[in-house]
């Protein structure tokens, strides 16, 4: 038996897929703007002497900026494949950085703080009681107003 509803909890959050449905000129508009910003890392790039890193991202721009204006399925395949690419850089980002932070930082000051709580857990051995008798008797009227 399938479910009819297969939603993931971020598209009942934020369901940003149904937002609404891009036009031509979205499309080329966001494929100059990427391209633009390409092409000034790549400007960058050049002017730091590092030539075959600018021409990779120069080509990029260049690819990005024709598939926009002329051929948008490709744009949104290249799009697909640059949001799937983030996803995984993301992920792997996660895994090599925090692991090891957490076992070079929060593992070795729990090791250091082990055993020295300031939290009492076991009780008292004294024979007293831990009953505390009540300093005054309260009334109906104390409870009518308590602020």
């Amino acid at each position: 038996m399938t479910r009819k509803y297969s939603r993931n909890f971020y598209e009942v959050v934020w369901p940003w897929r149904r937002m609404r449905q891009s036009t031509n000129s979205d499309v080329w508009k966001k494929a100059l703007l990427q391209a633009l910003v390409a092409a000034t890392v790549a400007a960058v790039m050049l002017y730091l002497q590092h030539t075959l890193i600018s021409a990779f991202i120069l080509t990029l721009a260049s690819v990005l900026a024709v598939s926009g204006i002329f051929m948008k399925p490709v744009y949104e395949k290249i799009e697909l494949i640059g949001a799937k690419l983030g996803r995984l850089v993301a992920i792997a980002l996660a895994w090599m950085l925090l692991v090891p932070f957490y076992y070079l930082f929060f593992w070795p000051m729990a090791l250091l703080r082990r055993g020295k709580s300031k939290i009492i857990f076991s009780p008292s051995q004294s024979p007293h009681s831990y009953w505390r008798p009540r300093a005054t008797e309260h009334t109906t009227d104390s409870y009518k107003r308590q602020y």
